[in-house]
This record gives C-alpha cells, sequence and structure tokens, in this order.
C-alpha cells in the first residue's frame, strides 16, 4: 500500500498537522480529520496542486491569517509547490514563497535536515509492536490487513522531538535568507551554496 505524508514545521519549531494520503475505495479528494491528522483518497495517492491548497487553506489560516507581514513558505521545487494554483493561493494570502534550489534541499529544507528520518525511524517500531500484538485483523484469505494509517502516522508525528524540529527549522537561518531570497533565485542559490561550503 503506497501512502504519502506531508509534514510541515514552523520556524518557531511548531508541529502543523499531518496529511496522509492513500489510494482507496473512495476518492473524492475530500480531506477528513481523525484526531490530529488529516486524511484524504487519492487516485495515485499523491499530492497534486488541488489537494496541496485545500490543504493550505485547512492547516494554515491560524498562522498566515494572524501575520500582518513576514509570511513565507520554505520548500522545494516539487511540481505541485510551484503550479500556478498554488501561487496564486499564496499570492492571495500574502505570502511569500522561497523554492529551494534543486540539489540544496539536504542541507536547508527542514525535513531533509532530520525530521523525515526522525518520523520514518518512529513508524518501525510502532508496525513492528503492531505485528505483534493481538489487534492484528485477518482478511477472509489469511492476510494481514494493515493497521489504522492515520493513526500510526499520528502516533509517529507526535513521538519526532521537539528538538529534531527546532534543529530543522533553525537551520533555514529565516533571518538571513529572508533578506537574501528577496533576489533573484541565483543570488539565493550561490548564498546557499557558500554557507554549504562553509560547514564542510
Amino acid at each position: 500500500m503506497r501512502v504519502t505524508a506531508v509534514l510541515a514545521v514552523t520556524a518557531t519549531g511548531r508541529k502543523l498537522p499531518p496529511l496522509v494520503g492513500w489510494k482507496g475505495a473512495k476518492q473524492d479528494g475530500k480531506i477528513e480529520r481523525y484526531g490530529n491528522v488529516y486524511v484524504v483518497n487519492q487516485p495515485k495517492a499523491w499530492v497534486d496542486s488541488a489537494l496541496l491548497t485545500r490543504w493550505l487553506d485547512l492547516v494554515f489560516p491560524p498562522i498566515f491569517d494572524t501575520c500582518t507581514q513576514g509570511k513565507g513558505l520554505v520548500w522545494d521545487s516539487m511540481r505541485a509547490h510551484i503550479s500556478k494554483m498554488v501561487k496564486a493561493r499564496c499570492a492571495a494570502k500574502g505570502v511569500q514563497m522561497f523554492v529551494i534550489p534543486g540539489g540544496l534541499t539536504p542541507y536547508v529544507q527542514a525535513g531533509d535536515i532530520g525530521i523525515y528520518k526522525s518520523f520514518k525511524d518512529k513508524l518501525s517500531p510502532i508496525i513492528d509492536s503492531w505485528k505483534k500484538s493481538n489487534a492484528v485483523l485477518y482478511t477472509r484469505g489469511g492476510n494481514p490487513k494493515p493497521p489504522s494509517v492515520e493513526t500510526v502516522a499520528n502516533v509517529a508525528w507526535r513521538d519526532v522531538p521537539a528538538d529534531v524540529v527546532e534543529l530543522g527549522g533553525s537551520s533555514w537561518v529565516f533571518s538571513k535568507i529572508w533578506r537574501l531570497a528577496c533576489g533573484a533565485t541565483r543570488r539565493l542559490r550561490r548564498a546557499l551554496l557558500l554557507k554549504v561550503e562553509g560547514a564542510h
């Protein structure tokens, strides 16, 4: 079963509710909330522009609407991130987009700095524990049914340590990058390359 988890944190180290998407019989694209997790069924269990826009509208209003200035999203150049639909929605909300140039995400994207690894590390023991428990249900053919994806994702995301989230968020050096990113992408790329080279 293919599952996509959308994880996001704020520059202050706050974890936002994750979005879990997978291919299911019900593929109306409607986002539903289960506890602290948003769940959606997609034809390909992938994040497209329409889904990303709906998720931004659900998760980000408490953040975007309380900030009068200095609002920004930092993410990689995935197709949905840089689509016209998402750009238009961010522009309407007064949110500036900072797209990390290809090849630099391992160094400056919050998730790649440790958040994704920590999340995946938390998933394995949860699934192993489930396999050894009495909670496993079976199909008529005798195959085990997968556990509740939203529950597993919620527990794993909850258990990602605060210091890992803070490290990922602070790695972007927001105050300096904010000023640099207002120029051309070439300037941003050069500045980030210098930062990465200086770290070795």
